[in-house]
């Protein structure tokens, strides 16, 4: 089978392809989701589920309305209620918190809020994101845009690596 040549080769006479856009810092995030099974509930009467982007093994991250304001919307994160009862999973996730509150650094989301929901789940906020996760990419990215997000994911690295 033959491999497909560089994204930027085009037919003669045809018009080069233009190319993609370079993400910004802050558009490096989930697709927009669904319904999750929390969507719809109101936790610790501040923050309206709206829907989920994303899940993992651990966690369901949430679209969701900050009440307060009924205009901001931001990300929670929910642990799920399983771990959540488990000491080392809840100190776990209470660490991944704490660690991203101490930093400050625009490749990385800023948290807002952590506690515990009526039902004894642990959850975080953080500041809502637009864009695409790099999961969600389809095809293959173009050498120029990988070496753009793996400098992007060295300068987090190194804030870090700065502040300890």
């Amino acid at each position: 089978m033959a491999e497909a040549g560089p994204a930027s080769a085009s037919s003669p006479g045809e018009p080069a392809p233009e190319p993609e856009p370079e993400p910004s810092r802050r558009q490096l995030t989930l697709l927009p989701g669904g319904a999750g099974e929390h969507t719809g509930k109101v936790l610790v009467r501040r923050y309206e589920l709206l829907g989920e982007l994303g899940r993992g093994g651990m966690a369901s991250v949430y679209e969701a309305r900050f009440l307060p304001s009924e205009r901001r919307h931001v990300a929670v994160k929910i642990l799920r209620r399983r771990l959540s009862r488990k000491p080392e999973s809840a100190r776990r996730f209470a660490r991944e918190f704490k660690i991203l509150d101490a930093l400050s650094h625009p490749g990385l989301v800023e948290v807002r809020d952590f506690d515990r929901d009526e039902e004894g789940r642990l959850f975080m906020v953080m500041e809502r994101l637009e864009g695409r996760s790099l999961d969600k990419i389809e095809g293959p990215l173009a050498p120029e845009r990988v070496v753009v997000i793996g400098l992007q994911l060295c300068d987090v690295l190194a804030a870090e690596n700065g502040r300890s």
